[in-house]
């Protein structure tokens, strides 16, 4: 499979690195810088160059998260850094 797609495997391998990653750093962190670095990582891997979008996209996204999560459905997320 690694001869057809060597590409795409090695995408796959970095990405499940990333994420175990991410998991790792969100207590430290916290759950907006955690997944706010997820996402921009993310959004590199997957060739994305334009610098607004990454520094938008990834706040915008995480931010939203967070209020959707946290405090509309009162879901307990791991503070790190920040303490709202």
């Amino acid at each position: 499979l690694a001869d057809l797609f060597p590409r795409q495997i090695l995408l796959a391998v970095v990405g499940l690195g990333l994420v175990v990653g991410y998991v790792m750093l969100l207590e430290p962190l916290g759950f907006i810088l955690a997944t706010i670095a997820l996402n921009a990582a993310l959004l590199l891997l997957f060739g994305v160059r334009s610098s607004l979008v990454l520094a938008l996209f990834p706040v915008i996204v995480s931010l939203s998260v967070y209020v959707v999560f946290y405090k509309i459905l009162i879901v307990p997320l791991p503070e790190g850094l920040f303490y709202f």
